[in-house]
């Protein structure tokens, strides 16, 4: 390998290292953030939570199309009873953002090693 392929490669190595790195950690850092929240939202609840058949349609709507699982998050933890759903909501969120970024930055050091020897570079 040339010297401007191993930099190459060790680019992309690091930068995919970097952006997965970066999303797991602000994934941490904020559901910390929200179970704190969801835990006062708990202590705020008088008696027992009502059964909605809703919370099943939001979890699936998270999966789907990942900017409604924040959305569909705040939402649902501004009530006591639907806080930790809407915990859940935020989580499947950040899995699906996080599955991405990881799927991706496995393709580009994938096709770095691949390929790499035949940049024009």
């Amino acid at each position: 390998m040339r010297p401007e392929q191993v930099g190459f490669l060790i680019g992309t190595v690091l930068g995919a290292l970097i952006c997965v790195v970066g999303c797991v950690v602000a994934m941490v850092l904020i559901l910390r953030m929200v179970n704190r929240k969801v835990a006062a939202k708990e202590r705020e609840a008088v008696g027992p939570p009502p059964a909605d058949g809703m919370i099943p349609l939001f979890y699936v709507l998270s999966v789907m199309f990942w900017p409604a699982a924040f959305v569909a998050g705040a939402h649902l933890l501004g009530q006591p009873h639907t806080a930790r759903a809407g915990r859940n909501c935020i989580a499947i969120g950040f899995g699906v953002i996080t599955l991405v970024t990881v799927l991706t930055s496995v393709a580009l050091v994938v096709l770095a090693v691949l390929y790499g020897d035949r940049l024009p570079i």
